[in-house]
């Protein structure tokens, strides 16, 4: 999304704004503590929880900004297996580069122009976005000891639905697979 139109959306996350206009060329620090409130403000979060530390590192030089990113902590979100709430440790270290040109435009997926003109980067949307990809692409339950985390009676359910399945064939199958062989 244009930097521009998301500060409309999301005027309730200014503290993530860095006017970088006014400092040095230099390394600076900026480090944020990620709760629930802040993925609410992003509609497609599937995000019941969350406690995040956010450390981002820029260093400032005349033509660019580098970002270093370091997020960890832990989110809970659905769990696929068994759809009860799953708490999930995430950890990512990532880089953003933002290069000062005519117009805002994405290279890649680390790497964007923006105007010489604007004088702040509003960072959500990276935070966002780079703790989302954090998550694993499975999200359940870890197993301890063992023992799987999910809810027994939807693991129960499944298991007895999914036997079921496999003991009751259609008649229309058996008579395909006869052709079959």
């Amino acid at each position: 999304m244009h930097p521009e139109l998301k500060t409309l959306f999301l005027k309730d996350l200014k503290e993530y704004n860095i006017a970088f206009s006014g400092l040095k060329n230099d390394i600076h620090q900026f480090d944020y503590q990620i709760d629930k409130s802040f993925f609410d403000h992003f509609e497609e979060a599937d995000i019941q929880d969350a406690k995040l530390q956010v450390n981002v590192e820029m260093e400032k030089q005349e033509t660019m900004l580098i970002l270093h990113f370091d997020i960890s902590g832990s989110l809970t979100t659905t769990c696929d297996r068994c759809l009860e709430p799953c708490n999930l440790d995430i950890s990512k270290v990532t880089i953003l580069i933002v290069k000062f040109g005519e117009k805002y435009e994405e290279i890649s997926d680390d790497v964007i122009v923006i105007p010489r003109s604007m004088n702040s980067l509003d960072i959500s949307q990276y935070i966002y976005e780079f703790s989302m990809l954090a998550l694993p692409l499975q999200r359940v339950h870890a197993t301890i000891g063992g023992v799987n985390g999910c809810n027994e009676n939807m693991m129960s359910f499944l298991s007895n639905n999914s036997d079921s399945d496999h003991q009751e064939i259609d008649p229309r199958w058996e008579i395909l697979r006869e052709l079959n062989n």
